[in-house]
């Protein structure tokens, strides 16, 4: 039950969108949770728990999330259902936090090492370049925007009634009813170090699960960015396995209930992923269809088979979006094109790739330089919009194509 809900999950469907980078973000999460496992296992499994979780900060440092939530939920399991001494657990919450600042600081160290080495800069996708300068660190604008964000994610009904949000909950009902039949039934209330812990613990998973917010608020967490909720599903499924000693009514209920949740959520996230594939057929095609035409276009344009390098301006209307809410909002799926606007950020132009990749017809980028020098020419001014006739011609020695006007932003 646990593979099927993970298999399906809304951030792996995503995550293939990009297959180009899917199989590093999986090693990420197996990163994440493999150095989870040793820090549960004893403090002798330190060390290679750090180098994991730096490896896995090295890969995507969003995927930090997964080792958080799966400890906290290890803790609560021991705390509530196991009866572990609270020295015991105070031991297990040192043993996590000196693993996880270990790796941090390892990543950190190793991070700035290797930029040092390759004098490089770091990039200025999200905010990475300042992130450790902490320029924008205000607490209870990360605190807002984490319980938003949570709020958001699980519980989305801005768009009428859906599954999704249905679905989650009435799981989050389920887990606070078995959490306070516990604490009730095991009197943990008596105790109120270990009644402590388990309220922290509860209370901190959603600030955990948008941790980067606290590093800078104004992080874009998309759906690539949260395969810690998935930890969240996993909870709930382990249940089936708690709770034991209730009466045979109630056991019977509790596990039939996960049983049949679990498999009307993992057939939902199915439904999800099936409907983002066929969007992204659709998007292909469609962006296949123009990149053929522009192919044609550069075909005809005199002058344009002796250019080495193209200028591309602007962009498809309607293409800017690069997530659909269903919800949950699944990024790297379309309604429309495949074809984004350039991002000098990551260093990709989708439509020169394509025209390479499905064409054969090669081009080097223009630079920002360049293109700029070609939106202050008279002859660019001049020019139609695609697909309008003159929207592709030969300017400052370089096949230039003038698409809709530029804006800001990428939705």
């Amino acid at each position: 039950m646990t593979g099927a809900v993970l298999a399906v999950f809304p951030t792996v469907t995503s995550t293939l969108t990009y297959n180009y980078v899917a199989d590093g973000y999986f090693l990420a999460f197996f990163c994440m949770c493999l150095a989870s496992l040793l820090l549960i296992k004893g403090w002798k499994y330190t060390i290679p728990a750090a180098l994991l979780i730096m490896f896995g900060y090295g890969i995507y440092q969003a995927y930090i999330t997964v080792a958080i939530l799966l400890l906290l939920v290890y803790l609560l399991d021991q705390l509530v259902y196991q009866s572990i001494d609270v020295k015991e657990a105070r031991k297990l919450i040192g043993r996590f936090l000196t693993g996880g600042m270990a790796g941090s600081v390892l990543y950190y160290t190793v991070l700035n090492g290797m930029m040092a080495v390759k004098q490089a800069q770091f990039s200025e996708y999200q905010g990475i370049r300042d992130a450790f300068s902490f320029s924008e660190l205000n607490l209870l604008k990360s605190v807002k925007k984490c319980v938003k964000g949570f709020l958001y994610y699980f519980f989305d009904f801005t768009q009428g009634v859906n599954w999704f949000a249905v679905f989650n909950t009435v799981m989050f009902l389920f887990l606070i009813g078995f959490v306070i039949a516990a604490i009730k039934k095991r009197e943990i209330y008596k105790e109120w170090e270990r009644m402590f812990w388990t309220l922290f613990c509860l209370a901190a998973m959603p600030f955990c699960a948008y941790i980067l917010y606290f590093v800078r608020p104004s992080v874009d967490y998309h759906n690539l960015m949260v395969m810690g909720h998935a930890v969240f599903y996993l909870a709930f499924v382990l249940h089936y396995e708690r709770l034991e000693d209730l009466n045979r009514f109630a056991l019977g209920v509790k596990q039939w209930g996960i049983v049949i949740l679990s498999m009307l959520i993992t057939v939902n996230f199915t439904v999800l992923a099936n409907v983002s594939y066929v969007k992204l057929q659709m998007a292909y095609w469609c962006s296949y269809g123009i990149i053929v035409q522009i192919a044609d276009r550069i075909a005809v344009t005199p002058g344009a088979r002796d250019c080495e390098k193209m200028a591309v301006l602007g962009h498809l209307a309607g293409s800017e979006a690069y997530s659909v809410l269903m919800p949950p909002d699944m990024t790297g799926i379309t309604d429309t094109y495949i074809l984004k606007k350039r991002d000098a950020t990551v260093g990709q132009n989708v439509m020169l790739s394509m025209l390479k990749d499905y064409c054969g017809v090669e081009y080097e980028d223009a630079s920002d330089e360049e293109l700029e020098e070609i939106r202050q020419m008279k002859e660019f001014a001049e020019m139609g919009k695609w697909p309008e006739e003159g929207s592709v011609s030969v300017l400052n020695g370089m096949v230039v194509i003038r698409m809709e006007e530029e804006t800001e932003g990428r939705r």
